[in-house]
């Protein structure tokens, strides 16, 4: 019913629509821009396009009308017609309008203009035209455009430029100019520059103009605006992957890792992260740096930011499968795991995901044995998603040696989560049947467990059916379960007849 209703909408509007689209020549600007408003909403919808695909010749006039908003408005649409194929051939033709607007006299104008010039530079489509117009001296301008809005948009359309090969030898010209708004008086700007700079320097090529600018770069990181700290620290860890910026990165360690202490939350947390890359290091060129600096972030587990244990159990994680690291992680193991209890949901369910790691290394077993009941109770946790990944680890965890006793008396708690509210974690249990099938020792607590898991071949989730259905298969061809599962056997075959 709502399908038809809004297959008679649509042929309503396609009825009006020529004579609605006339309303693109209306005298009065408000008019006008609703209109051009509502074409960017029908441009998307193909019923549509061939009509206004006959009125995109009145439409583009509109980038250059008197009023302000109407300029607005179109250029809106010029973005959004930029989305459909269907109208390339028209867009390409207008460029040559569209290019002046980065021009324009208003400062919204402008900043939307160049925000679709990013989008344009995207398509291989235009790059000819745009450098056949000379657009790139125009554009280049706006990074030091008076208006802040206007520089960060820019900004977003310099990093989109630099990805397209047509452009780089502009762009790396670019750079010494781009580097300047490390110290823009805008934070927002200096944001959306560190978040290009740091893509940059994933391109060889402009490394020389990045090196130049690191000096300028380092003192962010002790900058007084937080947000801009937090994403120089954030960039901090992405230059350290590069072989050609260690040097720069060596000398700076000292006043980088003091900011595992900072005062303020997000720049922590940023820290944690980069403080992972830099453990990482292929070449070991950090390692004496990050040693010394263990103790401090090991006292992040207690920090009092969510997002700052969050990150730092993921990046414990990551360093415990480096061999470099091993023996401190063993050694502090013990107190990670206390983490097991923490009261945020996303922390939990690191936690849980890093203990099914760690539990694939020997060498951490004793630890990873004496947190098990802790572990084991995370399978009532409030949140559906730690649940799911405490199922999900619980079937991966050794069933040999000191964690077997445990494993074998919490499979019957585990596999009462055969009736949990959530398809996923019922999904995940009926796994677990799977996976403990093929050791006996199991098969009496699979046994008792039979009459919740046989409900679920009707479950109302059909994936939960569906994967019920082929452990439902892998047991009736056991001798063990074959008597159990007879009865219903027949009827579920006739079923997938």
């Amino acid at each position: 019913m709502v399908y038809l209703y809004t297959e008679l909408l649509q042929d309503v509007i396609l009825s009006v629509l020529r004579q609605f689209l006339e309303l693109l020549r209306h005298r009065n600007s408000s008019v006008q821009a609703k209109v051009v408003s509502a074409l960017a909403e029908l441009s998307s919808q193909e019923k549509f396009k061939d009509i206004i695909a006959r009125a995109l010749p009145e439409f583009i006039k509109l980038l250059q009308d008197r009023d302000i908003s109407v300029r607005t408005n179109a250029v809106d649409v010029f973005g959004k017609l930029l989305e459909q194929g269907r109208f390339q051939h028209a867009i390409l033709n207008a460029l040559p309008k569209f290019i002046k607007l980065l021009e324009d006299e208003d400062a919204n104008v402008r900043y939307k203009a160049v925000s679709v010039f990013g989008e344009i530079s995207k398509q291989e489509t235009f790059h000819n035209v745009i450098s056949n117009l000379n657009a790139l001296p125009n554009f280049l301008k706006l990074l030091m455009d008076g208006d802040s809005n206007v520089r960060y948009y820019a900004v977003s359309a310099f990093g989109k430029l630099s990805e397209q090969g047509k452009f780089k030898d502009a762009i790396i010209n670019a750079l010494p100019q781009f580097m300047k708004l490390l110290e823009d008086g805008d934070s927002n700007v200096q944001c959306n520059v560190l978040s290009v700079f740091g893509k940059l320097s994933e391109q060889k090529e402009f490394h020389d103009a990045i090196s130049n600018a690191i000096p300028v770069f380092l003192k962010l990181l002790q900058d007084g605006n937080s947000k801009v700290q937090s994403n120089a620290v954030f960039v901090f860890g992405e230059l350290s992957e590069q072989e050609t910026f260690y040097d720069a990165i060596s000398e700076a360690l000292p006043k980088f890792l003091k900011l595992l202490k900072d005062g303020n939350g997000d720049v922590r947390s940023d820290a944690v992260s980069a403080f992972g890359k830099l453990s990482l290091s292929q070449q070991g060129r950090f390692q004496d740096a990050i040693v010394d600096a263990l103790p401090d972030f090991m006292k992040l587990r207690k920090d009092t930011d969510n997002r700052v244990r969050r990150d730092f159990v993921t990046v414990f994680g990551k360093m415990s499968e480096q061999g470099k690291f091993q023996n401190y992680i063993s050694n502090k193991l013990p107190k990670f795991l206390k983490l097991l209890n923490d009261r945020d949901n996303i922390v939990l369910y690191n936690v849980v995901s890093v203990f099914g790691k760690l539990s694939e290394n020997e060498k951490f077993h004793d630890a990873l044995s004496d947190a098990l009941p802790e572990f084991l109770k995370l399978r009532k946790d409030t949140s559906n998603y730690v649940r799911r990944e405490a199922v999900s680890v619980f079937g991966k965890l050794p069933r040999q040696g000191k964690f077997q006793p445990a494993i074998s008396k919490a499979l019957p708690k585990f596999l009462k989560l055969l009736k949990d509210e959530d398809n996923q974690v019922r999904n995940l249990t009926v796994s677990l049947i799977d996976k403990f099938l093929e050791q006996e020792e199991f098969h009496d607590t699979i046994v008792k467990a039979l009459p919740e898991f046989l409900r679920l071949l009707n479950d109302r989730n059909s994936d939960v059916q569906s994967n019920a259905m082929s452990v439902f298969n892998k047991l009736s061809r056991k001798e063990r379960f074959r008597d159990m599962t007879s009865p219903v056997a027949q009827p579920q075959a006739q079923y997938k007849l």
